[in-house]
C-alpha cells in the first residue's frame, strides 16, 4: 500500500507541477473574485475527470495486452521526461503568456479552464494510461482516491501562491528538473512492475 501510495505522489505531482503554474496565473487573473474562482475550480476538476475516464478506457482496452509487453509503456513517461529536459525554455514562456491573454478575452472561465486542462492532458495521458495499465483495481481505486485530493490540495496551493510572488519564481525556476526527474523514475516504475528486465 504505501507503494502504491508513492507511485500515486509521484505521478500526480510529475503530471500536475505544470498545472500548478498555470492556476497560479489564472487566479491572479480573477483577482479573487468568487464566481470567477469557482468556475477555474469547476473548469480543473471537470477536465481532470475527463483525462481520468479516458485513461480508464484505455486501461480496460489494455487488459487484452500480455503483461510483460505493458512494461514497454514504461517508455511513454521517460521520453515525455527527457522531452521536458530539453524543451527550450522560451517555449514555456510563451505558453504561458498565450494563457493569460486567452483566459482574459473569454468570459466564460469554467470553459477556458477546462480546454487549458485537455490541452495540457496530453502528458497525463501518456503516464496514466501506462500506471493504471500495471496496477490492479484496489491499487487504482487508491490512485484515484490520492489524485482527487491532491489536485483539491493543489487548487488550495495555487490560490494561496497567486498571493505570494516570491514562492511562485521558485516553482516556475525548478520546474522542469521536478517533472523531467519524476516522469523517468515513474517510466522505470513502469517497466520493472511489469516484468521488464532492460537492465
Amino acid at each position: 500500500m504505501g507503494e502504491t501510495l508513492l507511485t500515486a505522489l509521484l505521478s500526480y505531482i510529475g503530471t500536475s507541477i505544470d498545472h500548478i503554474i498555470v492556476l497560479i496565473l489564472l487566479f491572479s487573473q480573477t483577482q479573487h473574485r468568487k464566481r470567477d474562482d469557482l468556475e477555474v475550480v469547476g473548469g480543473v476538476f471537470a477536465g481532470f475527470t475527463l483525462i481520468i475516464l479516458i485513461s480508464l478506457l484505455a486501461r480496460f482496452g489494455l487488459q487484452f495486452v500480455r503483461q510483460d509487453w505493458l512494461g514497454w509503456l514504461g517508455l511513454i513517461p521517460i521520453l515525455l521526461g527527457v522531452r521536458v529536459l530539453f524543451r527550450p525554455v522560451d517555449d514555456e514562456t510563451k505558453a504561458e503568456e498565450k494563457i493569460t491573454s486567452t483566459y482574459a478575452r473569454h468570459p466564460s472561465q469554467f470553459g477556458t479552464v477546462f480546454f487549458l486542462m485537455l490541452a495540457f492532458g496530453g502528458d497525463n495521458l501518456g503516464v496514466y494510461i501506462p500506471l493504471f495499465a500495471s496496477v490492479s483495481g484496489r491499487q487504482l481505486v487508491l490512485i484515484l482516491l490520492v489524485y482527487y485530493s491532491l489536485s483539491a490540495v493543489m487548487l488550495v496551493a495555487a490560490y494561496r501562491i497567486s498571493e505570494v510572488k516570491q514562492i511562485n519564481r521558485f516553482i516556475e525556476r525548478y520546474e522542469r528538473w521536478i517533472v523531467a526527474l519524476v516522469f523517468i523514475l515513474l517510466g522505470l516504475y513502469i517497466m520493472w512492475e511489469n516484468g521488464l528486465n532492460v537492465f
